[in-house]
């Protein structure tokens, strides 16, 4: 990952980064029921140069939640100017399709992203949030003739809980489905929000 100037001003200095070179080890699994601060988890090593267009594609799991935002804020402090980012929601119950997307070009706009995507996935009886995200994510991996996933989205940015977390029925430090599988996913860089 090509990190931007630490002694730049924008620069995140509150962001841990750790090298996973296996599934969810203990340091990440350390990190994800301990940290107090974002990290980034890097599995997949391609740099920007990989791609024609010199752009990272980040995805962030988008549920409205205070915590998604916190997780789109702080992948769009990361991003170069040329890349993108993906908003990707599922259409569940608890979520509200017609206003959750209502903040995003606002926040985008705070930080300057200007190619932005969103992705209202629709939820499908029998699957979960996870499953049905990480269906589409497998969808943008798929290879071209020339051998390069076009729509490949580099980092997945996801908070520690969702939503449809409920605090009462579980520990404070309890990861959310879609984090705790986003985080063991092989190849998927993570950048992890923790609440």
């Amino acid at each position: 990952m090509d990190a931007k100037d630490p002694k730049s001003k924008s620069f995140n200095r509150n962001l841990t980064f750790v090298r996973d070179l296996t599934v969810a080890g203990t340091c990440v699994q350390y990190l994800a029921y301990n940290s107090t601060i974002p990290f980034l988890i890097v599995k997949d090593f391609r740099k920007r140069e990989y791609y024609k267009d010199r752009s990272y594609r980040w995805g962030v799991c988008y549920d409205g939640s205070d915590l998604s935002k916190k997780a789109l804020r702080q992948a769009c402090l990361m991003m170069s100017p040329q890349d993108k980012i993906v908003i990707i929601t599922v259409q569940e119950e608890i979520v509200n399709s017609k206003t959750v997307h209502a903040d995003l070009d606002a926040i985008a706009a705070e930080h300057g992203v200007k190619k932005i995507e969103k992705m209202l996935l629709p939820f499908t009886k029998g699957m979960t949030v996870y499953k049905t995200i990480q269906a589409f994510l497998m969808s943008q991996a798929i290879e071209g003739d020339d051998g390069i996933a076009h729509d490949y989205i580099d980092y997945v940015a996801v908070g520690n809980t969702g939503l449809g977390f409920d605090p009462k029925t579980h520990e404070a430090t309890y990861l959310g489905s879609v984090a705790g599988a986003i985080l063991r996913a092989k190849r998927m860089n993570c950048l992890f929000i923790p609440s």
